[in-house]
């Protein structure tokens, strides 16, 4: 008799720590899941903001993201087609330029424009042709949250002056102004 019951309480606690180690696995594909949906949003306002700024700036886009933070960028003189200034953008308590300072985001301005073209519009003076943005989702958790069997290894999210967010399998090695060909568009 004492054998079963100690039997028993063995069943029930090997059943109880499957159905915790499942429960945990949950929640941490659950965090999972928020910071891939933080790492889209990062990249959808970076993407609108440099929309809306190139509008207003000659179709450039701005290599300085600090200017895309400030109430008529870093434009010499109020768009010439528009009489409009650029209203500057702020994401949470971050700013644009601090939250592509955190880990796993990386920001590649393109080539700079011609100074000459710059001075003749009243351009920014870190005006750009194009850019590209990465962003490794949960790259600041500790290594063991981001193993495959926790659901951790999502891949990086992309996006450029296109405005196009797409994904990859894993963060791009080269520097350039433009995704990658295999990006996969969201």
């Amino acid at each position: 008799m004492a054998n079963s019951v100690r039997r028993g309480r063995w069943i029930i606690t090997g059943v109880l720590c499957v159905l915790a180690g499942g429960g945990l696995w949950l929640v941490l594909q659950m965090m999972n899941l928020g910071h891939v949906d933080a790492a889209i949003g990062d990249l959808r306002v970076l993407a609108a903001a440099q929309d809306e700024y190139a509008r207003l700036n000659g179709g450039f886009s701005e290599g300085d993201l600090s200017c895309l933070e400030r109430t008529g960028g870093c434009m010499r003189t109020p768009s010439v087609d528009t009489g409009r200034r650029f209203k500057g953008r702020t994401t949470s308590e971050f700013g644009i330029a601090k939250a592509w300072a955190r880990a796993g985001h990386e920001f590649s301005p393109g080539e700079p424009v011609e100074q000459a073209l710059v001075a003749e519009r009243g351009l920014s003076p870190s005006s750009v042709r194009g850019f590209r943005a990465t962003v490794e989702p949960g790259a600041s958790r500790p290594r063991w949250a981001r193993s495959r069997l926790l659901g951790g290894t999502t891949g990086a999210f992309c996006t450029d002056a296109t405005g196009r967010v797409c994904w990859l399998p894993s963060m791009p090695k080269a520097r350039s102004a433009v995704c990658p060909p295999d990006c996969k568009t969201l």
